[in-house]
C-alpha cells in the first residue's frame, strides 16, 4: 500500500516490490495475478483503514472534529511520511490508468465513507440545514486538499485550510439556529 501511495500506480512493479517487501516475484504473480489486482487489495486495506479510522476522527464530534481532521491533514509531518503524499484512493482516481468496475467499488466505498462521517459530524453540530450538499462541499474541500499536498509533496501546501473550515461551519451553525 504505501509504495502505491509514494510512486502511483505507474512507478509499482512486482520485482519493486519484491526488492521493498523480500517475497520473491513469482510468490507476488501467483498471489496476485497481476499488479491491477494488488493495486486493488492495497485500495481496500486503505479504504478499511479510513473506514476504521475517520469515525474516530469526526464522527461524534461536531464541527470542531471536522475543523481538527483539516488541521490534521495540513500538519507538519517528515517529508518522507506518505501522508506528504497525499490521500491514495484521491490520487489515484486522478492518475490510473484503467478502470473497472474493482476500482470503481473501491472509490464508491471510499466516498460512502466520507459522506456517512461527515454527515454525522454535521448532525452531531446541530448543522441540518442543507445537509446533503453541506456534506458534499466538505467533501469535494477535502479532495481538493489532498490534491494540493499532493502536487506540492507538503501537507502544509493547504495549511490554513482548517480556519476556513472553521469559520464555514461556524457560519452554518449559526445559520441552523436561526431557523
Amino acid at each position: 500500500m504505501t509504495e502505491f501511495w509514494r510512486h502511483g500506480f505507474d512507478g509499482v512493479t512486482f520485482r519493486r516490490l519484491s526488492a521493498q517487501t523480500g517475497l520473491g516475484l513469482r510468490s507476488l504473480s501467483n498471489t496476485f495475478d497481476d499488479k491491477e489486482t494488488l493495486y486493488i487489495r492495497a485500495l481496500e486495506l486503505y479504504v478499511a483503514r479510513v473506514e476504521e479510522n475517520l469515525p474516530k476522527l469526526i464522527a461524534q464530534g461536531g464541527s470542531e472534529a471536522i475543523t481538527n481532521l483539516f488541521a490534521v491533514l495540513t500538519a507538519q509531518y517528515p517529508a518522507d511520511a506518505p501522508r506528504q503524499n497525499g490521500c491514495l484512493i484521491v490520487n489515484q482516481m486522478a492518475v490510473v490508468q484503467f478502470h473497472d468496475g474493482r476500482l470503481q467499488a473501491v472509490i464508491d466505498r471510499y466516498f460512502d465513507c466520507l459522506r456517512r462521517n461527515y454527515g454525522a459530524a454535521l448532525k452531531a453540530a446541530a448543522i441540518i440545514d442543507d445537509l446533503d450538499n453541506r456534506v458534499g462541499f466538505l467533501i469535494t474541500l477535502f479532495v481538493g486538499v489532498q490534491m494540493t499536498i499532493r502536487l506540492h509533496s507538503d501537507t502544509r501546501a493547504a495549511a490554513g485550510t482548517e480556519a476556513q473550515v472553521a469559520a464555514i461551519l461556524r457560519a452554518w451553525r449559526e445559520q441552523s439556529a436561526g431557523r
